[in-house]
């Protein structure tokens, strides 16, 4: 049940209107003290005898449906967000779906480009700080694989 606003406290008031800020000031704090938190992770990992393992991959294995269903919507949100940042069509025949549009690398190499990252998450930060330096397009797969045959990139 969600409290009225007669029903909060000056706290909860001021906490809930000072959102932004409060988290702007955490992300500033946690990158001013990440080495200190880095020593006391590794620090409760070793005094906890490998326990804290244990119970991870325990809830993982427990909960693996779960855990997959929310990497599936939250990857697919990214993917969304990304795709809208480079226009949301393709820029060849004006296609929209987000379903069939990929990111094209201009110049080619994107398959090398991709296997330098861990995951898709860096490879999405870079595609986003690097969507006005003209290396990168959005096609829809059929303009993406004409592009490809045209230029003999397959």
């Amino acid at each position: 049940m969600k409290a009225t606003p007669e029903q909060l406290t000056k706290f909860q008031k001021y906490y809930r209107s000072h959102r932004e800020e409060r988290l702007a000031f955490n992300k500033k704090y946690y990158s001013e003290h990440k080495e200190q938190y880095s020593i006391k992770r590794k620090k409760t990992y070793k005094e906890s005898n490998g326990e804290e393992l244990r119970k991870s991959k325990e809830y993982q294995k427990q909960n693996r449906e779960r855990i997959n269903k929310r990497s599936v919507e939250l990857r697919r949100k990214k993917r969304i967000d990304l795709i809208n940042l480079y226009g949301g069509k393709c820029i060849r025949c004006g296609f929209n779906d987000w379903r069939a549009l990929q990111i094209d690398h201009i110049n080619g190499g994107g398959k090398k480009e991709k296997a330098t990252f861990k995951g898709y998450k860096d490879y999405y930060k870079m595609l986003k700080q690097e969507r006005n330096s003209g290396k990168y397009q959005l096609l829809c797969a059929n303009c993406n694989w004409i592009k490809k045959f045209e230029n003999k990139e397959y």
